[in-house]
């Protein structure tokens, strides 16, 4: 008997060997795992993330590789699978694993997407017999127990909502690629001449999002307001307010003026009419997840998306110290805890000394435990490594340490006990006028004490303990009176931080993608000159190039509603209320009416203007000048229909920038002079070589000569 169970990653699938308990465990030369128990044999496989890929136009039919208005739509399908290049070696064990199993377990990650991979990675390997569904929501040895001991997909039910999930993954990953190539192809032909109109179900109504900020805060004209504050005996400030207890605002400093000069002189008293002390408490903030740490360290450090995400990830695969990083869920499984305090325990050293020890003692409240709430993984925290966490914490780079802090501090955070405090509230009259003053008073730090010194959402809020005392009927006097000027403010441009909200708002992206999204936005496309967004600073900011190609898109497939639409048909498919066909098919014949109606009025909006530098490098086929590209050089004699020269040499090569001395080298002898350093192979090691420029069809192809025949 032979059990094949099929994890996503490989610490998943050490997790599920060593929670089964499995007998002789031992690793594979695929790096599988194999054991047994009961007489039964079990390989856990991997397939470390998404292992198939649609195809792309040309692979589909020759015929796409070429942008043709005629060859449109690209029919994208799901039979229409292969393995992703560097995945050849998983898919191909995989497949040699599925051939002898009399039991295949799916144990890849919950939800939509891990249904997706696991079951394309099946397809591939040509397995089409009955599966169960390990379906744990964390990695501890509780949960996959529980899961291994309660396999789903054996009755019609389970298998009817499982398929549903799979469904809805399949319609999102050809929606996008639909969608993608298809109306980029439109709009680049039927509406430009030569520009790259790269068109994204997600991307696209990031940029129009950004270019809608960017006019909110061109167009905002500001309101210049004045106010009246005012000093009482006893060193109280108050603000003059009307009967709803809301500050008054005058138009004009003359206007405040006039009104504060009618408060009488010195020896006036306001009397206290209210004064009300109300207790206040702010609990720990939930675990991070991904978002809101990126958010964190954007704020912070001024990190970009994709480098939190990077460095999360470094601490989870190479220093095993962080839970899984992708993670959308900002709480805890239950399963955690009976064993959560040891995560707490190995975070007492350094810096994190002081906060462990007021964590002693303590658990976790049972409100940041929800396992309704926890999709596919559970919130970041530190977990218990092989080895001493502070040896483990010496290997981190700079960067990793901040990130790690931030998740440490937080999860340590959640043994402590609530920040608690009380705001007095004290109304004084004067005659007709009424004064607001308000004041905190802190009775405990609590969780707060790990953030000693950073903002806290009450700072607006004076910090007067002495103002609690004051009672109905007691009498002050009025000391100062001042006019204060103020003026509205707009929204800010988008940051990381408030672009990430945006996009968790209207369920832009996941955890795993809002990083690449957002790099993508700054990213120039195919042939053109300008990105549609750049960062200044910390702002993201819409570029002339990006207004114009949000212009051509119509109103309609940019607007977030398109987006919402899309989503709750997913979401739809997902619950077994809509079939994947009638859902893509709605999809094609929106784009057919599209189609017909730009082909038909194809007007060329916008046109490829380049702005060449003069670089003194010249075609070897023909001798005219090259002009510089995000990607290389190429002659500037080529022509859109084919005609023309069509030469390029690449920037870059194997990992390395190629200098412009062996640019130069190759374009004059064919070969560089010296040895170029610093290549890496596809395993990841340096090396160094000597560059060779050979031709094919018109083209430059650079390889590599370690010996040079001279």
């Amino acid at each position: 008997m032979r059990t094949v169970i099929m994890a996503e990653k490989v610490n998943a699938a050490k997790d599920i060997a060593e929670a089964l308990e499995l007998d002789n465990l031992n690793r594979l030369e695929s790096g599988f795992y194999k054991g047994e128990k009961g007489g039964t044999e079990f390989v856990i496989t991997y397939t470390q993330g998404h292992c198939a890929r649609l195809k792309e136009p040309e692979e589909i039919d020759e015929k796409y590789r070429k942008w043709q208005l005629e060859t449109l739509p690209i029919p994208f399908s799901e039979e229409n699978l292969k393995p992703i290049d560097d995945k050849k070696r998983i898919v191909r064990e995989i497949k040699n694993c599925l051939k002898s199993a009399d039991v295949v377990i799916n144990a890849g990650d919950a939800g939509r997407e891990g249904e997706l991979i696991q079951r394309w990675a099946m397809k591939l390997s040509g397995y089409d017999g009955e599966v169960g569904r390990l379906w744990a929501s964390s990695l501890s040895k509780s949960a996959i127990k529980e899961a291994y001991e309660n396999i789903l997909g054996y009755t019609k039910e389970e298998e009817k909502k499982l398929d549903a999930l799979y469904q809805a993954g399949e319609a999102r990953a050809v929606m996008d690629k639909y969608l993608g190539y298809n109306y980029s192809r439109l709009l680049s032909l039927a509406k430009t001449d030569g520009v790259t109109v790269n068109f994204g179900r997600c991307k696209t109504p990031l940029t129009h999002a950004i270019i809608e900020r960017d006019d909110e805060v061109k167009n905002f004209v500001k309101r210049i307001f004045y106010y009246i504050k005012v000093k009482l005996e006893g060193d109280f400030e108050a603000v003059y307010v009307d009967e709803e207890l809301n500050r008054i605002e005058f138009d004009s400093l003359e206007e405040a003026n006039k009104v504060a000069s009618e408060f009488k002189e010195l020896k006036s008293t306001a009397d206290v009419i209210t004064s009300n002390t109300e207790a206040k408490k702010t609990n720990p903030p939930l675990p991070f997840d991904i978002l809101n740490i990126q958010k964190v360290m954007s704020k912070k450090y001024n990190f970009e998306a994709d480098k939190t995400l990077a460095l999360c990830q470094s601490l989870y695969d190479n220093h095993k110290i962080l839970s899984y990083p992708r993670t959308d869920s900002r709480y805890l499984t239950t399963d955690l805890k009976d064993t959560i305090y040891q995560n707490l325990e190995v975070l007492n050293f350094g810096e994190f000394a002081e906060f462990v020890e007021l964590a002693k003692g303590r658990s976790v409240p049972s409100r940041y435990f929800n396992d309704k709430k926890v999709a596919d993984h559970h919130g970041l925290i530190p977990i218990v490594p092989d080895y001493p966490m502070y040896e483990k914490y010496e290997e981190l780079s700079e960067d990793e340490k901040k990130v790690f802090d931030e998740i440490a501090k937080n999860f340590i955070s959640l043994f402590l006990p609530p920040f608690e405090y009380k705001v007095t509230t004290v109304v004084s009259k004067s005659e007709d006028k009424l004064f607001l003053s308000k004041a905190k008073e802190i009775i405990e730090i609590g969780f707060k004490k790990c953030y000693t010194g950073e903002d806290e959402e009450e700072s607006s809020i004076e910090e007067d303990s002495s103002l609690a005392k004051l009672k109905e009927g007691d009498f002050l006097r009025i000391l100062e009176k001042e006019a204060i000027k103020g003026e509205t403010k707009p929204k800010a441009h988008f940051t990381t931080a408030t672009l990430l909200d945006f996009m968790k708002l209207h369920n832009i992206g996941t955890g795993a993608t809002r990083d690449t999204l957002i790099k993508e936005l700054t990213e120039r496309r195919g042939r053109n000159k300008d990105s549609a967004v750049e960062k200044k600073g910390k702002y993201f900011i819409a570029t002339d190039f990006g207004r114009k190609m949000d212009s051509l898109i119509p109103t309609e497939l940019k607007g977030i509603e398109f987006l919402s639409k899309l989503d709750e048909g997913l979401a739809q498919i997902e619950n077994g209320e809509l079939s994947k066909d009638d859902f893509l098919n709605d999809i094609q014949k929106m784009f057919i009416n599209d189609y017909e109606d730009m082909s038909n009025n194809r007007k060329a909006l916008m046109k490829n203007e380049r702005n060449d530098k003069a670089l003194d490098l010249y075609c070897p086929l023909c001798q005219k000048p090259l002009r510089e590209n995000s990607w290389g050089y190429s002659c500037t004699g080529w022509k859109k229909d084919n005609t023309g020269c069509n030469f390029s040499i690449p920037k870059e090569v194997a990992g390395k920038k190629l200098p412009m001395k062996a640019v130069k080298d190759l374009l004059s002898d064919r070969i560089t002079s010296k040895k170029v350093s610093g290549f890496k192979s596809k395993k990841g090691t340096k090396f160094d070589a000597y560059l060779r420029l050979e031709f094919e069809n018109g083209k430059g192809k650079v390889s590599f000569d370690f010996k040079k025949n001279d």
